[in-house]
């Protein structure tokens, strides 16, 4: 039998923290950048395929695409999280917002760009974007 873990990671920018997302259990860990020590683990709903840090380092982002979901996860408050699921429509990339405080997911075949906020939890829909990047 042939076990396949594949991880990923992501820093932030003043290095203090580093995430790894692991794919064989659906965790994603934070850890202390300098002594790897365990700050905080949550668990996801399905394999993690992407993962970025707010612009602030508040929040951290999984993105599931093959079951079209995101998860967001809060650092400074650990039973705060959110669950943005885009159903039929599919899910090809996500990205925060510059402000931290929006994520932007774009549906499969790039039909959409819908941006959640999560402090008002509203929703908006930009049909139909002229130009998207490849995977953005």
């Amino acid at each position: 039998m042939v076990l396949e873990v594949s991880m990923s990671y992501s820093s932030l920018p003043d290095s203090v923290l580093v995430i790894t997302a692991c794919a064989v259990d659906y965790r994603l860990v934070v850890r202390h950048f300098d002594t790897l020590q365990i700050q905080h683990v949550f668990s996801c709903l399905d394999a993690i395929q992407f993962i970025e840090w707010s612009s602030d380092s508040q929040f951290v982002l999984c993105g599931m695409f093959k079951r079209g979901m995101v998860q967001v996860w809060s650092l400074e408050s650990p039973d705060w999280h959110c669950k943005i699921d885009e159903g039929s429509a599919g899910l090809c990339a996500v990205t925060w917002s510059p402000d931290g405080r929006h994520v932007l997911t774009t549906a499969d075949f790039y039909l959409r760009v819908t941006v959640w906020s999560l402090v008002t939890k509203s929703v908006s829909y930009i049909r139909y974007p002229k130009q998207c990047a490849k995977g953005k």
